[in-house]
C-alpha cells in the first residue's frame, strides 16, 4: 500500500514521516472491511491443504500483498509437505501479471496445469 501511495504522488522523498501512518491506516481498513477476517481464513484454509499444489504468482512490485509474504507462505507450506511453484514476475501491480507479461504467464501456468493434473 506504501509503495503504491509514495510511487503514485511523488511521496518517496517528500514525505517519509507519512509511510507508517499509511500502513497503519490501511491496516485499519482491513480491519473494518472485515478483510483482515477474510485474508486470515483464507491463509489458514491454505495452510490446511497442503497436499494440494499451489502455484504462487507475485511480484515486487505488488503494493497489496508484500512478496516477502508470498515467499514466506511458500517456505511455510513447504515445511507442511506441499509442493509449490513460485513465479516471480519482474515489475508487475497486484493481479496484473498477465496484462504485463502474458506469455511469460501463459507458459507458468499452463506448464503447472501440465504437471498436477
Amino acid at each position: 500500500f506504501t509503495t503504491m501511495l509514495t510511487s503514485r504522488y511523488g511521496l518517496e522523498h517528500r514525505l517519509p514521516e507519512l509511510l507508517p501512518l499509511s500502513e497503519a491506516l490501511f491496516r485499519a481498513l482491513l480491519r473494518l472491511s472485515g478483510r483482515e477476517e477474510i485474508c486470515a481464513r483464507l491463509y489458514t484454509q491454505l495452510l490446511s491443504l497442503p497436499s494440494v499444489p499451489h502455484l504462487l504468482l507475485y511480484s515486487e512490485a505488488d503494493a497489496v500483498i508484500a512478496s516477502t509474504c508470498v515467499t514466506a507462505f511458500a517456505k511455510e507450506l513447504t515445511t507442511l509437505g506441499g509442493v509449490v511453484t513460485l513465479q516471480e514476475f519482474p515489475d508487475s501491480p497486484h493481479v496484473l501479471h498477465f496484462k504485463h507479461y502474458p506469455e511469460m504467464y501463459s507458459k507458468v501456468v499452463k506448464g503447472f496445469l501440465r504437471e498436477h493434473l
